[in-house]
């Protein structure tokens, strides 16, 4: 039986098992502190698509555009100048590009279950990833996919929620979704940062992630 690795950094554990109020398993990284569903207990690809159909989160929703406001806001110190981003894992609903357009800044979106097609451009100057990361089931490729999209110098913004305790992990109501496969610790973001060489700017928002690539 192959031993267990962090599906982020790559590392052997020991790993800290955790489970939630439903019984999935997860493991927790000694070296980056992802909190990765184990992998045999992955959601269905296409039952988690249904999952994401049912969101009611488009531009209509005045609630979720409120909600996606926080991740602009936070970003708006770092905007200056740009006029393009890309709404990275948009769903079925971009609403991002609502407080996007108050900023004079037009938005492209992409989505690997809606919008599969390829963004009109190559890297963007800004790209939002507005509770895409806590979804993503391989990490390490998934965030090097999201990376490759921001352009040099550029800004990629994070928006999830980030884990504290790990003893509250069971009754933590983000990991009741069944959708929800990966959770950052503020010392996982400070590792991500390091490996891709970003700087992890400041924020004024705790569920917002600010990095600036290189």
């Amino acid at each position: 039986m192959t031993a267990p690795v962090c599906p982020l950094c790559g590392g052997g554990g020991p790993f800290r098992p955790l489970a939630d109020r439903w019984g999935r398993h997860h493991r927790l990284c000694p070296d980056c502190r992802l909190i990765a569903t184990v992998r045999g207990e992955l959601p269905d690809p296409a039952r988690a698509a249904a999952r994401y159909a049912l969101h009611r989160n488009g531009p209509e929703d005045a609630g979720y555009v409120s909600f996606l406001r926080r991740a602009v806001d936070a970003a708006r110190p770092h905007l200056g100048g740009v006029r393009r981003a890309l709404d990275y894992g948009c769903g079925p609903g971009p609403a991002l590009q609502i407080p996007l357009a108050e900023l004079g800044i037009a938005c492209d979106r992409w989505d690997p279950c809606f919008f599969p097609d390829p963004p009109p451009l190559e890297r963007y100057p800004a790209v939002f990833a507005t509770e895409v990361v806590e979804h993503f089931r391989d990490p390490a490729r998934d965030w090097a996919a999201m990376l490759a999209r921001v352009s040099p110098g550029g800004l990629l913004v994070v928006m999830s929620g980030f884990w504290t305790d790990a003893d509250a992990f069971p009754s933590w109501s983000y990991a009741d979704d069944f959708t929800h496969v990966a959770f950052h610790h503020a010392d996982t973001l400070r590792w991500i940062a390091r490996r891709h060489g970003l700087e992890l700017l400041p924020a004024s928002d705790r569920r917002v992630a600010l990095f600036r690539a290189p």
